[in-house]
C-alpha cells in the first residue's frame, strides 16, 4: 500500500476451472517495513472457487503477506502451484469507543450472540443506547460489500 493503513481483513478469489493452486491452508502477515512480518490470521479454505475471506483484528500495515501453507491440486499437483485471481485487502472501519464514562452513554445489544457471514446475506442487528434517560434503538446492518 502506498501508505500505511489499519486493515481487518484479506479477501483472496481462488481461480474457477481446476483446482490446482487453490489456497487449502494459510497464514496472512502484515509489517510496517517490509522486513519484520506479524502472523495476524491462519486458517483453511474449501476447493472451491470464489470468494474467501481471512479476517483478523485491526492492525496497522503498509505491506500484507498471504502464504500458502498448502495448496489443493488434481493428481501430483497438490502443493505445488499456488494461484489466486485476485487479493484485495480490507481496510477497518472507523469506530469510535463509547464505553468512556464521561459520554454518559451505555449501548448494549438486545440479543447476546450473533452469527456474522460477510460472504453471504447482509444481517440486521439492533443495538439500544441510552443517553440522559433515553431510549434509542438503532438498526444497522452489515453488507456483505468490502
Amino acid at each position: 500500500m502506498d501508505e500505511e493503513q489499519v486493515v481487518d481483513g484479506l479477501r483472496y478469489l481462488a481461480r474457477t476451472g481446476q483446482s490446482n493452486g487453490r489456497v487449502e491452508e494459510y497464514k496472512i502477515f502484515t509489517s510496517l517495513d517490509g522486513n519484520t512480518w506479524k502472523e495476524v490470521a491462519k486458517g483453511t479454505w474449501e476447493n472451491e472457487s470464489g470468494w474467501k475471506l481471512a479476517g483478523f483484528e485491526p492492525t496497522l500495515a503498509k505491506f500484507i503477506k498471504l502464504q500458502g501453507i498448502h495448496t489443493y491440486g488434481e493428481g501430483a499437483q497438490r502443493d505445488k502451484f499456488m494461484s489466486a485471481s485476485e487479493v484485495r485487502v480490507r481496510l477497518a472501519k472507523d469506530t469510535i469507543d463509547i464505553s468512556d464514562a464521561s459520554f454518559n452513554i451505555r449501548a448494549e445489544l438486545e440479543n447476546d450472540k450473533y452469527i456474522v457471514d460477510e460472504l453471504k446475506a447482509p444481517i440486521k442487528a439492533k443495538a439500544i443506547v441510552t443517553k440522559r434517560g433515553w431510549r434509542i434503538k438503532i438498526w444497522y446492518r452489515l453488507s456483505s460489500k468490502i
